[in-house]
């Protein structure tokens, strides 16, 4: 660092960098992850909207070993059934 101080002010902005680098990456990940999810919807015949409502409601319950079943088309396949005890395995 030189007398004016300003070795440590360059130090802080290259830490800063390589933060806002690190969660714009980390950022664009999720971004894709979910636009991957949306495009399975539109594929499925699946409204997006009414998925990821539904999704959020119940995930917080739903089991991890059977997480694939909340996918769009295994999803839009128990909630095309009128037996109701289908889509509560949900």
């Amino acid at each position: 660092m030189n007398e004016s101080g300003k070795g440590s002010d360059i130090k802080w902005w290259n830490n800063q960098a390589a933060i806002a680098d690190l969660e714009s990456h980390e950022a664009a990940l999720r971004s894709a992850m979910l636009y991957s999810l949306m495009g399975t919807c539109k594929l499925h015949g699946v409204n997006p909207f009414d998925w990821l409502k539904n999704i959020l409601e119940i995930i917080p319950a739903h089991p991890i070993n059977k997480i694939q079943k909340l996918l769009p088309y295994n999803w839009k396949f128990a909630h095309n059934y009128k037996n109701r005890s289908l889509c509560e395995d949900l």
